[in-house]
């Protein structure tokens, strides 16, 4: 399966934890997502570790947490920013 580790709104950059044997399957789904709710995206793999200490060197400087973070809320603060366009 898919655990996510981590997502860092300022920089819109995530981690995903995966089996070895999914990553490509992961990587082809990711880069055929092209919505969120009603938000268009793009997703981009910028590396791959077997460790995830070691994917800090994937992810950039300002992204990178000294605690363990969450993406628990992303998908409701997505869905807020959507009905609050909508309105608009």
């Amino acid at each position: 399966g898919v655990l996510s580790v981590s997502y860092e709104e300022k920089t819109q950059t995530g981690i995903l934890r995966v089996n070895h044997d999914q990553v490509i399957r992961v990587k082809s789904a990711l880069v055929m997502a092209t919505h969120l709710g009603r938000t268009q995206v793009i997703c981009r793999c910028l590396g791959v570790s077997g460790m995830l200490n070691k994917v800090k060197r994937f992810v950039p400087t300002e992204a990178r947490r000294t605690t363990k973070g969450t993406t628990k809320g992303v998908r409701k603060q997505i869905a807020e920013k959507d009905g609050a366009k909508e309105n608009e």
